[in-house]
């Protein structure tokens, strides 16, 4: 018998790397474009403008525990069975230090013009205590079963088999921490430099990143092999395998306009993360 512990506490501490000066894109196709780049600088035409509010620092980690436990029984001479199984549980990531990931709760979305830059339907643990810091909350041990046997067909053939379940940490989903009102990230197009001033970035439409609150999946792979062995003259050994290895619930992202939800609002863009089958 063998059994085995494995923690691992993973801190991710970055800054959101967002335009906060401003950046300034001529462009050739823009609708006052002169001709010349350099020309449309001295004249302050843009093809287009982005700024990011204010960078935050995406302070985020995750906690994983696991336990094992294997053994091997030799059924027959010519038959051996592996069986294991991992326990674990496999912590989401979660902000911390103030950082919160956030979600989309229709429930709190406002269909009035005038709430546009509250950021209605937008929450997080800042906002609402409710919410965990990670926005989703997983579920509590998940299994990962293991079992292998191998088989002495014949006196130099052996059939080799096995099958797991391997679970798996999803990616980062540091965008999910950098929402409004905490940050605004704004782009506009054929404008001046006049123009740039005179915009308000809270009234400027601003992309969203957000979590599936129910989704509580994880990346799960199952792998299947298969193996012949087969002795040859002069000690060589011929081996045949196959191997089979799907994976479910990878991390996607799915982007919706929030215009879809039947409102008569400005259009804003949010980011859905959910799995993809």
């Amino acid at each position: 018998m063998k059994a085995g512990f494995f923690y691992e506490h993973v801190i991710n501490k970055q800054p959101n790397s967002g335009n906060s000066p401003g950046v300034l894109i001529p462009s050739s196709s823009a609708a006052n474009h002169t001709g010349n780049n350099y020309a449309d600088f001295l004249l302050g035409r843009l093809g287009s403008y982005t700024e990011q509010t204010k960078n935050l620092i995406n302070d985020e980690a995750y906690n994983i525990t696991e336990g094992f436990l294997q053994d091997s029984w030799k059924v027959k001479p010519n038959f051996t069975l592996e069986l294991g199984l991992r326990l674990s549980y496999i912590g989401p990531w979660y902000g911390r230090n103030g950082a919160a990931a956030a979600i989309f709760d229709r429930s709190r979305y406002s269909n009035n013009p005038a709430d546009l830059t509250k950021y209605t339907g937008v929450v997080d643990n800042t906002i609402d205590p409710g919410v965990s810091p990670s926005g989703t909350d997983r579920p509590g041990v998940t299994l990962g079963p293991r079992v292998g046997v191998a088989y002495s067909a014949f006196r130099n053939t052996v059939f080799r088999g096995g099958y797991g379940i391997f679970n798996f940490h999803d990616a980062q989903q540091a965008g999910a921490l950098s929402n409004p009102p905490r940050t605004l990230n704004s782009n506009i197009n054929n404008v001046t430099l006049n123009e740039v001033d005179a915009r308000s970035p809270e009234l400027a439409k601003t992309s969203l990143y957000v979590l599936k609150r129910d989704d509580t999946s994880l990346p799960r792979t199952h792998s299947w092999n298969f193996t012949i062995y087969q002795r040859l003259p002069k000690q060589i050994i011929l081996r045949i395998s196959t191997i089979f290895v799907p994976s479910r619930t990878m991390a996607a992202s799915l982007r919706r306009s929030i215009a879809s939800l039947k409102t008569t609002t400005p259009c804003r863009c949010c980011w859905l993360v959910k799995p993809a089958v």
